[in-house]
């Protein structure tokens, strides 16, 4: 992952160049070492190479190990040298190519909203990327500045086929399980949705990786809806008993349950991210979103679903894949085999608030807002948890920091949306 990753001293960054240095000082030692850390992906593709020549020099000492019936020239493999302590490390490697920081990444949904802002991110840090999707609710255009690159593959693919599923999970070292059916009100009229694209989907991809044994840890992005109706606001990873009350939530905290009997089980880890509403460019759903498309067809009357109390918070996308990555990082570097982190803004905003804050950015005035008074006590839908706000105390803890409050976060999203001619 990134080099601040954690404080493992043999971390690339502060001496590392492409094609040069490689951490080694006492080889059978320093690789035994690494294997255990966050670069583990990277060392063991070189111990898949073959090691021609080592060289440790310090002081007025020199040792040379030759490796291989045939010690070839340095045009024939890599030399890499490390300077560690009062020595100097060099090691002649053939068939290998080594980028640093190396990660094999599958990306789940990773055409769609979320996923494909998580693949910018890892493509830009030059780790090797798999996504699989089934284009329901992802695009490729998305994901079209990366489709040439040779560090990244695209299988459109449902996760609800084993046979698919297994071949996206072969290698994968680090999975990012985001597919889903992200529309929470479905689950009012086709509830096998949710069972199938959430649960089925998840037990085939847990199945697969129980299978392949590469992966060292599975992330997997639930919801702030698990908690249901929460009682204490904000609400803590440590809340329960957890009521979902829409069929969305009660198939992520099952996916939830899954991926933990399966680390237990299996000798799998995951990282479980429960969100806050995720807004921004690539949004797909929302309340946004809704709210510029019927502004546009009518610009003097907005219908909004409920009693316009409804009071929840927003995060904007940047700051979910700063905490994503971020954790994720985290989790790498340690040894639980569970963690839990809310995501989310420290603060909420109303419904209603949201409608103004749309209205002001398409200039409009004297919209009238239609309220339909909604269902059960205000709710926009059954299920719509009216009230939500998460304590991030936990994740302030490891450093994260939002940039953006909820109101900001919503009218940047909006500010983006309404320069948009394809809604």
């Amino acid at each position: 992952m990134g080099n601040n990753a954690c404080s493992h001293p043999f971390l690339p960054g502060n001496n590392v160049r492409r094609n040069s240095p490689l951490c080694l000082h006492n080889i059978a030692n320093v690789l035994s070492e690494l294997r255990d850390s966050v670069v583990a992906p990277r060392i063991d593709c070189l111990l898949d190479s073959v090691i021609h020549r080592v060289n440790v020099r310090g002081g007025s000492e020199e040792e040379t190990r030759i490796g291989g019936a045939v010690e070839p020239s340095e045009s024939d493999g890599n030399l890499y040298g490390f300077i560690y302590g009062d020595r100097y490390v060099e090691c002649l490697m053939a068939n290998v190519t080594v980028r640093h920081d190396l990660l094999k990444v599958l990306v789940t949904g990773g055409a769609g909203f979320i996923g494909s802002h998580l693949v910018d991110r890892f493509m830009k840090e030059n780790h090797v990327v798999t996504v699989v999707d089934n284009l329901s609710n992802g695009s490729l255009s998305n994901i079209e500045s990366w489709l040439d690159n040779e560090r990244f593959k695209f299988i459109e693919g449902d996760l609800k086929d084993p046979q698919k599923t297994k071949k996206a999970a072969e290698d994968a070292e680090l999975v990012f399980h985001l597919a889903a059916n992200p529309e929470v009100r479905v689950g009012e009229t086709d509830p096998h949705i949710h069972f199938e694209e959430n649960l089925v989907a998840t037990f085939n991809l847990l199945e697969a990786l129980k299978r392949q044994r590469s992966a060292k840890a599975i992330v997997f992005t639930s919801t702030s809806t698990v908690y249901g109706e929460a009682t204490l606001l904000p609400t803590p990873e440590d809340y329960g008993p957890s009521i979902p009350i829409s069929t969305y939530g009660a198939t992520k905290l099952g996916c939830e349950a899954l991926i933990e009997a399966y680390a237990h089980t299996f000798d799998l880890r995951g990282l479980v991210l429960r969100l806050a509403n995720i807004v921004g460019p690539r949004g797909t759903t929302g309340v946004v979103k809704d709210f510029v498309k019927k502004l546009r067809r009518n610009p003097k009357r907005l219908e909004i679903l409920g009693d316009g109390s409804q009071k929840k918070s927003y995060l904007y996308i940047d700051d979910l894949i700063d905490a994503i990555y971020l954790t994720a990082n985290e989790f790498l570097s340690c040894n639980d085999r569970i963690k839990v982190y809310n995501v989310g803004s420290p603060d909420s905003v109303t419904v209603a608030r949201i409608a103004e804050i749309v209205a002001e950015e398409m200039s409009l005035s004297d919209v009238d807002f239609v309220f339909t008074g909604g269902v059960n006590g205000g709710r926009g839908w059954r299920g719509d948890v009216k009230t939500m706000l998460l304590s991030t105390k936990k994740l302030l803890k490891q450093g994260w920091r939002p940039r953006y409050r909820s109101e900001e976060a919503v009218r940047l999203t909006a500010e983006k949306l309404v320069d948009r001619l394809d809604l």
